[in-house]
């Protein structure tokens, strides 16, 4: 049973992770999109 409860728990907790991570490189992606366009703007 303990066995069980701790092999989900490790599931629950690789999955928010990942999740997190997703999230995490998505927001990079459209910062790095917001500086390269401020960048252009500053250029003119």
């Amino acid at each position: 049973m303990l066995q069980a409860y701790i092999e989900h728990r490790q599931k629950v907790v690789v999955r928010r992770t990942q999740f997190e991570l997703t999230r995490a490189e998505r927001r990079a992606h459209i910062l790095e999109g917001l500086k390269i366009a401020l960048a252009q703007l500053n250029q003119v």
